[in-house]
């Protein structure tokens, strides 16, 4: 087994953009350095996609 595997975090959202910037801060802030983060966006219209593709390039 490997000593740090991947984790993938994903995340769901449907017009939540403060509750997901908030969550990928907090997520950012994590000693654990193997993984990786999904956004799924269900076609919010509070501008998450833009949010998170602005500020999580």
């Amino acid at each position: 087994m490997k000593k740090n595997p991947l984790v993938s975090c994903i995340l769901l959202s449907w017009n939540r953009k403060a509750d997901i910037l908030k969550t990928l801060e907090d997520l950012k802030l994590q000693t654990y350095s193997s993984y990786e983060i999904v956004v799924v966006d269900q076609a919010s219209t509070d501008g998450t996609p833009e949010a998170v593709a602005r500020l999580f390039p």
